[in-house]
């Protein structure tokens, strides 16, 4: 059952008041050993102001626990889920800029008057802003998360329902995909070794950039020539990372001498967590609008192997979109797993080759001398 609110502001024990002849805002509640009513200043006259500070204080000093969603602001739901899980993630950045947006347009609504009308007002209130349906879509998706977790974990009683990717249309998918004369343009831009190898890497796994940016030289198994895209001790999500057949383009790009895969540091003990800020300057260079991402690799590939006829239980199992079986456990020591992926992709980038002014084909004979120096044997 929940509390009865005994004041007008209140969230949980904690609640909203005035000291006789100030204006400004006091965060109050019982000292449950005394009774006595203690305040804390929330340095603010501005109601709206004053709820966040509440709905903060809340967090730190009570938390939440099976809570009537009429009794809790969507701000304090938000900003728990950020501090819990967001982050945390390497989309942390994302979240926080959807949670920013949703705490100015709610500033003191409850978790109960975040109802499918209320949400299709805060849609239209960002399109009118000029951000697109895809971007909307997403901080949407952050606030279902959010209160997703909060009830998962008891944190809320009941909670309401969220719209639907469906209610987006189809504009709000992500559906970029570069043709072979924007990747010339694209590879032959002028870009640090870093992003470089992150191209090779992409174009050569399909895999999603953080398994890229994880990527170390105890992933590559030079026995069965596999990438093994989930590290060891890692457990498997749903957004499965498979091994992988390492292709012979990109085989010269591996190296056996730098930990990371993708470093911009000789030295560098630790991953890259992003390459947004580089890419963002080099698409700008080319001319490239904003769609154009690192996930757009991961499409123009995937899109590339249907196009050439590589079987679709074959490219979902090269994309991680089967889970790790049995099967699949020991199916990737066999010749030719995935061999129609790894033909259509390498003939994909011999094409490439073609038309460009930097070279994406190697010659593997760099590679077999770090082959030859890591076990110490003497080169030919």
């Amino acid at each position: 059952m929940a509390r009865r609110r005994k004041h007008e502001h209140q969230l949980g024990d904690f609640w909203l008041g005035k000291r006789s002849g100030s204006t400004s805002w006091y965060v109050m509640w019982n000292d449950r050993r005394t009774g006595r009513v203690e305040r804390l200043s929330t340095g603010t006259d501005d109601l709206e102001q004053a709820q966040r500070k509440l709905a903060d204080h809340f967090i730190l000093k009570q938390g939440l626990h099976r809570e009537s969603p009429e009794d809790v602001t969507i701000i304090a739901v938000l900003k728990h889920y950020y501090d819990q899980h967001g982050q945390r993630v390497r989309s942390g950045r994302t979240i926080d800029r959807a949670i920013s947006f949703m705490s100015d347009f709610w500033p003191i609504e409850s978790v109960s008057a975040i109802t499918i009308q209320e949400q299709e007002r805060f849609v239209a209130y960002m399109r009118d802003r000029g951000l697109s349906s895809g971007y909307i879509k997403r901080m949407l998706g952050v606030l279902g998360a959010a209160m997703r977790r909060a009830y998962n974990t008891n944190q809320l009683a009941t909670v309401p329902a969220v719209l639907k990717p469906a209610f987006f249309g189809p504009d709000a998918v992500r559906q970029r995909i570069l043709s072979l004369d924007e990747m010339k343009a694209l590879w032959d831009a002028k870009m640090p070794d870093h992003l470089r190898v992150f191209l090779v890497l992409a174009i050569n796994t399909v895999a999603r950039p953080e398994a890229l940016f994880e990527l170390r030289r105890s992933q590559i198994d030079i026995e069965h020539r596999l990438l093994h895209l989930n590290p060891e001790g890692r457990v498997q999500t749903k957004k499965h990372r498979p091994a992988l057949p390492i292709t012979d383009t990109l085989l010269p790009w591996l190296s056996l001498e730098r930990d990371y895969q993708i470093q911009w540091k000789k030295n560098q003990d630790s991953p890259i967590k992003s390459i947004q800020t580089t890419w963002r300057k080099i698409r700008t260079d080319i001319g490239f609008d904003k769609d154009v991402v690192p996930y757009t690799i991961r499409h123009t590939i995937a899109t590339e192997l249907r196009t050439r006829g590589v079987p679709e239980w074959e490219c979902a199992g090269f994309m991680g979109h089967r889970s790790g079986g049995v099967t699949e456990r020991y199916a990737k020591f066999q010749p030719g797993h995935l061999g129609a992926a790894v033909k259509a992709i390498d003939s994909y980038c011999q094409e490439l080759n073609e038309i460009t002014k930097t070279p994406i084909v190697l010659d593997a004979v760099p590679f077999t001398r770090q082959l030859r120096a890591s076990r110490g044997e003497a080169d030919a």
